[in-house]
């Protein structure tokens, strides 16, 4: 179906996204959304094949599932899947309050239909 090169090319996308969420001796990882964006811009500069850099970050989304984020109100949450159609808006799992106070009932929040869109920030891992 597909091409050594195009297999190498795949191989490479997925490598270099995983090199930079990944912890190194000489630097700290990126967080999964920093590592999108990172790796959305080598693709930009042509350092990646473009089709499959947006090809993966279609499927991974922006906010990877299993990121963390503050909502502006100082919950935290973590997300749950992505919207194909609003990648940067996900479904999120609010789960601790803004005291970092563990939810009884977690909240299923998903950010596309939210009017207006809740803030939030992307964090490390928050506990």
């Amino acid at each position: 179906m597909y091409g050594r090169r195009a297999c190498a090319q795949i191989v490479n996308v997925t490598d270099t996204y995983e090199a930079m969420v990944s912890p190194r001796v000489n630097r700290l990882p990126l967080l999964p959304h920093g590592g999108m964006k990172a790796l959305m811009d080598e693709g930009a500069r042509g350092m990646l094949d473009w089709d499959l850099v947006a090809l993966f970050a279609k499927a991974m989304g922006i906010y990877p599932i299993g990121s963390y984020l503050r909502v502006r109100t100082g919950e935290i949450a973590i997300v749950i899947r992505s919207n194909e159609e609003t990648p940067a808006l996900p479904v999120i799992r609010i789960f601790a309050d803004a005291s970092r106070g563990i939810l009884r009932r977690p909240l299923t929040v998903d950010l596309s239909q939210q009017d207006p869109p809740l803030a939030f920030e992307p964090i490390p891992r928050p506990m």
